[in-house]
């Protein structure tokens, strides 16, 4: 094979873009290493090594929105206390993410391929979901979309109900272009809620003050410490209410989310609840059966912060005159 003809860069992108509504990503944005750079600067090389920056010609960034998620597997008992399942994790909407981001990569390896071009290998087109890297501060610097006062990615038609992920395309497929201009490191859309205006929704809904508008404040969020085993902050366990898992409430109140999903998911089903009771006493081994292959299934949710999420839930139906079965 030879390197006349079009220019692969150019066959890569005609192809991502043919491919991406099939697959049901909606949104992306490709950059090139000029519009990454600032970002690498920031990596040491042994991290760029691992996630296969190193070598990299550009790379995908997408968004896949979520929706309200399947309904429960089985039916839930009446009566009962149950415990909530954030929209992102009601599915393994990332593991949908996943897929079709290798999808994307074989069709563009063999529109490679077809016009007398070497795709280079296959491992070489790394797909990212859910990884060690800041993936939002890599969509952002992609173009993908804009921070909000939330802290989320707010992409043009899905707003924050997104989850994201990267295709790493090689060098050796890319070719040399490098016209991905992204967003310049230095723009002020940058800076999160600089595309907000006036509009305070997240920080009003959030029940734990974690959000003042202008910054965040991790060691308030819910979400923060659902996968964590730890003494909870008082202010966060007041605000527990009915979660298992995730929090919507910065989601759910912007004015861009839309609960619309162009895929039915089909990995991880879990629904918008589970029996707390169950949960709560369930053993680590009986917790990651039930929940490999879930987005609640990843290695570092320990499986004591799951329990205690689910006795919350109890405590809070008790309180509120429910009474434990």
């Amino acid at each position: 094979m030879s390197r006349s003809g079009p220019e692969p860069s150019r066959i890569i992108r005609d192809s991502i873009q043919s491919s991406a509504g099939l697959l049901g990503i909606e949104h992306y944005a490709i950059a090139t290493r000029s519009a990454l750079k600032p970002f690498l600067e920031t990596l040491p090389p042994e991290a760029q090594e691992k996630y296969g920056l190193i070598g990299s010609g550009a790379l995908v960034a997408a968004a896949l929105a979520f929706d309200e998620g399947p309904p429960p597997p089985f039916p839930l008992e009446e009566g009962q206390p149950h415990a909530a399942i954030a929209r992102f994790a009601r599915a393994n909407w990332y593991g949908e993410l996943r897929d079709r981001l290798e999808a994307m990569a074989g069709m563009a390896r063999s529109d490679l391929v077809a016009a007398g071009l070497l795709p280079g290998r296959r491992r070489s087109w790394r797909r990212l979901v859910n990884s060690g890297l800041p993936e939002r501060a890599i969509a952002l610097a992609a173009g993908l979309g804009r921070i909000g006062r939330s802290g989320l990615l707010l992409v043009p038609g899905a707003g924050p109900g997104v989850v994201l992920g990267l295709l790493m395309i090689p060098q050796a497929a890319w070719g040399e272009a490098d016209d991905s201009p992204g967003l310049p490191a230095d723009s002020p859309e940058r800076l999160p809620g600089a595309t907000c205006g006036d509009c305070r929704a997240c920080v009003e809904a959030c029940p734990t003050d974690a959000l003042d508008g202008e910054h965040f404040d991790r060691q308030r969020c819910i979400q923060n410490w659902a996968s964590r085993a730890q003494d909870l902050p008082p202010a966060v366990e007041a605000a527990w209410g009915s979660r298992l898992y995730g929090c919507d409430a910065c989601t759910e109140a912007c004015p861009l989310f839309s609960a619309h999903s162009p895929v039915a998911p089909t990995q991880g089903l879990l629904g918008p609840a589970l029996p707390a009771r169950e949960l709560s006493m369930a053993s680590d081994e009986e917790l990651r059966s039930r929940f490999k292959g879930t987005t609640i299934g990843q290695a570092w949710i320990e499986a004591e912060a799951l329990r205690r999420n689910a006795r919350l839930v109890l405590r809070g139906s008790f309180d509120a005159g429910g009474g434990i079965p």
